[in-house]
């Protein structure tokens, strides 16, 4: 037993003579420590430094790398929206087309670069309706004028005869062709510059085509307008007699006339049976009647039974200032000889675009 206690206490004291061998004194390891942290130090500065350089090469902001065939540039001082191709170096050099535009009140400050993103066949607008709708970013939108419904047929004349000044409502308002042009060929992705000035502008006048004073509830740039068949018409009027109103229907996905888009009301004949019931097409149309018995001339003339029309207001003159008060507040009223005396617009409608007429007495 003794002699295993004596084995037990020389191995402890080797173990403990080996352990101070390699054990650094108090001070070396100091140095030691202090050593490491200096390199652990140099090793920061070194990596924040280098940091600095990279970015002091690097701009700031860079511009935006596109591989979209056009640009566009918004050139709010002449009004104008400039579509730029690239040239052989692969630079938005080329100016290929140019549309008038107007810019709304609060973004004439606005500089920059975007992308397009989402697009709209129709997009609603403050209880208004635009066509080809190109969102640039989440508050600014290029657009055609508005329309009071889905249809080509229905323009707001004041959204039309704005294009080229500051407006109040909208975002990038421009002509439905440029409008139209810009869904059709600008992919997603393709970079909108907004530029207080461009020098693609210089010697641009971007004159906007004056409306058709006999389709002047159509753009004159919309190219479906243009490209609309003489045969394809595409409305049908239903006359609730019972109400004085006119209702206009255009034609639903199988091609009937279901889909209500307009009403308007209208006067009628000033006795039962003046104002026929029935169907009945479309017989002439005049573009100005004389109206001897009521002193003046109306527009937009659809005659759909002897002698019987549906026209507008009354006016002294054949000219639009001239309209007869009287004879305008009796719309909605028992007060004709048996036509249909409407609105201006629901005249031209049917003046320009129905194939039918379906009266109804409603009691």
């Amino acid at each position: 037993m003794k002699k295993l206690i004596i084995i037990s206490s020389i191995i402890l004291l080797l173990l403990l003579l080996w352990g101070c061998e390699n054990t650094l004194p108090i001070s070396e390891l100091n140095e030691a420590s202090n050593t490491k942290a200096q390199d652990e130090t140099i090793k920061v500065i070194s990596e924040s430094t280098e940091n600095e350089t990279k970015a002091e090469e690097e701009p700031a902001t860079k511009p935006l790398e596109n591989s979209m065939p056009y640009k566009i540039v918004l050139d709010k001082h002449n009004y104008c929206i400039n579509i730029l191709s690239k040239d052989d170096n692969g630079d938005y050099t080329i100016l290929s087309k140019s549309f008038p535009m107007s810019i709304k009140e609060g973004l004439e400050t606005l500089i920059g670069e975007y992308t397009i993103g989402e697009k709209h066949r129709w997009s609603e607008l403050n209880e208004k309706y635009v066509q080809y709708s190109t969102n640039i970013n989440n508050d600014i939108i290029i657009h055609s004028p508005c329309y009071l419904a889905k249809d080509i047929n229905t323009l707001v004349r004041e959204s039309y005869n704005s294009i080229g000044k500051t407006i109040s409502e909208g975002s990038i308002l421009t002509t439905t062709e440029a409008a139209y042009w810009i869904f059709e060929n600008c992919d997603s992705g393709t970079i909108v510059e907004i530029a207080g000035a461009s020098s693609f502008s210089e010697g641009i006048k971007s004159v906007l085509p004056e409306l058709n004073p006999e389709k002047f509830y159509t753009d004159p740039t919309d190219p479906l307008w243009n490209s609309e068949k003489e045969n394809e018409l595409p409305y049908y009027i239903y006359v609730e007699k019972g109400s004085f109103a006119i209702t206009v229907y255009t034609m639903d996905d199988t091609g009937e006339y279901t889909y209500p888009v307009r009403s308007f009301p209208t006067a009628l004949g000033r006795t039962p049976g003046r104002t026929p019931t029935g169907k009945s097409k479309i017989l002439k149309k005049e573009r100005w009647h004389d109206f001897w018995s009521n002193g003046g001339s109306a527009q937009f003339i659809s005659a759909f039974h002897e002698k019987i029309y549906i026209h507008s207001a009354v006016y002294s003159l054949k000219d639009n200032n001239t309209l007869l008060p009287k004879l305008y507040n009796e719309i909605g009223t028992p007060a004709t000889a048996g036509c249909l005396r409407t609105t201006t617009e629901a005249a031209y409608i049917g003046y320009i675009h129905t194939v039918q007429l379906v009266q109804l007495l409603k009691l």
